[in-house]
């Protein structure tokens, strides 16, 4: 069953399995707003004998003590914050967040550091972002993001997009993942990485 609500309504179907099937649950996949239930250790808690799966845009089980550019600057900046969840994962909604700024700032470096005079306009920047590619490829939080050298497209190529488990453990686990990520290679269930251009 793959559920695509809120994660406050994952929490009922969970309730609701836990007590009408608990000895033989559905298999559960959820979209990425369960990952904001997943990251909350005492939330998840509720239902330890409910397995379930949901997507992420990330690697997801990212921790405060994590060595990545993010998670650094987080325990750097909230330490407090970071000590009240030292067992807890982190949903990927900031690392996206952190992706999504960072691709805006090299974008407006690019245009100051090639055309200097060319006044900031959202078009400019736009035209910018598309040549987030190849070499210049962003190595992001939420995995490599790269528009492929197409001044038209909207979304990156091959955008991470992981499986995350939750099992008897009730601990996030990485199931598995598709698209572009450092150097490792991703699911062999996945279809192939879309070629980028030159």
């Amino acid at each position: 069953m793959f559920f695509a609500g809120r994660s406050e309504d994952f929490e009922s179907l969970l309730g609701g399995i836990n007590e009408s099937c608990n000895s033989a649950p559905p298999v559960l996949i959820g979209g990425d707003d369960v990952a904001r239930l997943a990251a909350d250790a005492d939330r998840r808690g509720h239902y330890p004998g409910i397995p379930y799966d949901f997507l992420d845009f990330t690697l997801g089980s990212a921790h405060c003590d994590g060595t990545s550019e993010l998670y650094a600057e987080l325990s750097r900046l909230f330490p407090e914050e970071c000590a009240k969840v030292p067992n807890s994962s982190l949903d990927g909604h900031a690392a996206l967040g952190f992706d999504a700024v960072k691709l805006y700032v090299n974008a407006v470096k690019q245009l100051r550091e090639e055309a200097a005079q060319m006044p900031l306009t959202p078009p400019a920047v736009w035209h910018a972002i598309s040549g987030v590619h190849g070499d210049g490829a962003l190595d992001g939080a939420s995995g490599i993001i790269s528009f492929g050298g197409e001044v038209d497209r909207q979304v990156p190529l091959d955008k991470l997009l992981s499986v995350q488990r939750i099992d008897r453990t009730g601990r996030p686990a990485q199931a598995g993942f598709c698209g572009r990520v450092g150097g490792r290679k991703q699911a062999a269930w996945c279809p192939a990485l879309e070629p980028e251009e030159g």
